[in-house]
């Protein structure tokens, strides 16, 4: 039905809406804190979660290696899959509480 899902969608981008609303509240007042209390810190240790990391993850990004494959002969000594699967564990490690 055509009203139904106009309705959906309307409502997905009002959820979307409050999300991204809630994201800028977090990076401008949580995550500040966050970082202000980490400066007062014996060595400053980096907060789990920073504005600038806040900011890389909640944008939409892609990468093309195509022209360094072409140009450079360029061949990745991991795969993506095993790289985010290598970087989900060592975050893990490090992070995961």
């Amino acid at each position: 039905d055509p009203q139904e899902l106009a309705a959906a969608s309307q409502r997905v981008v009002e959820l979307l809406d409050f999300c991204a609303a809630h994201l800028q509240h977090e990076n401008n007042f949580v995550h500040t804190a966050m970082e202000a209390r980490a400066k007062q810190q014996k060595g400053y240790p980096e907060p789990p979660l920073t504005r600038y990391s806040v900011m890389m993850i909640s944008r939409s990004q892609t990468l093309n290696i195509d022209k360094a494959r072409q140009l450079l002969g360029y061949v990745p000594e991991v795969s993506v899959d095993d790289a985010m699967n290598d970087f989900i564990e060592a975050w893990r490690q490090t992070h995961w509480r």
